[in-house]
């Protein structure tokens, strides 16, 4: 599943370290980016790994099928 159109830098800190911009020259766009660099990270994107998983005696799925969808966890 592509989450490139879906995840924005603003809501995760992964995305911030996706590319590299110059904040000392002028570009469309940078009161917006130092508006959100500003505010701070309000999400964070998470991997999870299922270890010792028996698939005889667990219900997770296999094959490379979902196992759980893009969810949001607020930041406390």
């Amino acid at each position: 599943m592509a989450l490139y159109d879906q995840l924005q830098p603003d809501e995760y800190e992964a995305l911030r370290y996706a590319f590299r911009v110059d904040l000392t020259k002028d570009f469309i766009g940078k009161p917006a980016l130092l508006k959100q660099l500003e505010r701070g990270v309000s999400k964070r994107f998470v991997q999870l790994l299922v270890d010792n998983h028996d698939k005889e005696l667990d219900p997770w799925p296999q094959g490379g099928e979902t196992l759980f969808r893009l969810a949001f966890i607020r930041l406390l």
